[in-house]
């Protein structure tokens, strides 16, 4: 097999915020090296109604080891075509670890992953803008509420191709109930498949760049009777390049596949560097 399978896991690591992680994409395969940090601008354009939001996302990773991973997410929301003065949106922290790891004919993963929102942002009542009698809002990219969110990620790696698939409960709670209150009154379940494959286009004698396109299939099922996002399906494309051990762009393009959407499309780039 490829050298790349068994370099593969520390090549990238994906942190995307996907509109406030209303979408978060699962990449079980990607950690950070041990003691290193990945830093990450990144910039979201949501298409909602006649109106548009930009999401401005900071993206902050550590690698305590290998296989074990800690990250904070902050974000601040906008109106395209209106001078409304914003809204923060709600911070997020991630823990991510192996669970198990096998290397035979393939090489696959289990990784679990859980998300921490924490409600700093706009609630649904202050989201709300009305623009030339038109009224929009900020959520639920930005919901003042809070999110438990543990996923469990499996993956297959043969030669340079991946299939991921992940599955996640997601347990929303106002500010008054907590963290981990667990009523059901707004959960929901997510599952996802994604497709990728790795390129690597050796450029120097010491300078490469890596290539990763990928393909995601989203779907939330909803199990509480009021739900915060609806039941609905999306699909992501996006594109990873990659530039030595130092500098990373993603770009990814979102849209609902039903019409229960929460939005037209998300258009999205990350600039990120590693240290």
């Amino acid at each position: 097999m490829s050298i790349i399978k068994y370099t593969f896991p520390f090549l990238f690591f994906f942190s995307l915020s996907y509109a406030n992680n209303v979408l978060v994409p699962a990449n079980p395969n990607y950690f950070l090296k041990a003691n290193s940090v990945y830093i990450a601008p990144e910039f979201e354009n949501i298409g909602i109604g006649n109106e548009s939001i930009n999401c401005y996302n900071l993206n902050l990773d550590y690698g305590i080891n290998e296989n074990l991973l800690i990250g904070v997410d902050f974000s601040y929301l906008s109106l395209s075509h209106s001078d409304d003065g914003g809204v923060f949106g709600d911070v997020t922290a991630n823990l991510k670890f192996l669970i198990y790891q096998y290397s035979g004919w393939f090489f696959g993963r289990i990784v679990s992953e859980t998300l921490f929102r924490f409600p700093t942002g706009a609630t649904r009542e202050d989201s709300i803008r009305k623009i030339d009698s038109n009224t929009y809002s900020y959520f639920p990219f930005s919901t003042g509420n809070f999110l438990f969110s543990p996923s469990l990620q499996l993956s297959a790696l043969i030669e340079d191709f991946a299939v991921n698939l992940s599955i996640s409960y997601q347990s929303e709670n106002p500010p008054g109930e907590g963290l981990l209150y667990f009523n059901v009154l707004h959960d929901r379940i997510d599952f996802q498949i994604s497709l990728d494959y790795l390129f690597k286009i050796i450029v120097g004698e010491n300078d490469y760049l890596i290539f990763r396109p990928v393909i995601y299939i989203d779907y939330k099922y909803n199990i509480s009777p009021m739900p915060i996002i609806p039941d609905g399906c999306y699909f992501v494309i996006e594109n990873n390049i990659k530039w030595n051990n130092i500098w990373k762009l993603s770009i990814y393009y979102s849209i609902p596949l039903d019409s229960n959407g929460i939005f037209n499309y998300i258009f999205g780039f990350q600039i990120g560097r590693y240290l």
